[in-house]
């Protein structure tokens, strides 16, 4: 458990040495035996970015 332990989270370390941590999820409770040491396993992420803060400085912009 990660935080302050009330998070399921998963330590990751890469082919390349990196180590990461992960939430860890599953559908359903016997799915747990799936995350063991040592076992390969496959990410897949989306990596969001955020949107610039709006600017209300050019009042035509900020009437849209």
């Amino acid at each position: 458990m990660g935080s302050m332990g009330d998070w399921p989270e998963i330590r990751v370390l890469s082919d390349t040495g990196e180590k990461s941590s992960w939430t860890r999820e599953v559908n359903r409770r016997e799915q747990d035996a799936l995350y063991r040491v040592g076992r390969h396993i496959e990410i897949d992420y989306v990596l969001q970015k955020h949107r610039g803060k709006f600017s209300t400085q050019n009042p035509e912009r900020s009437a849209l």
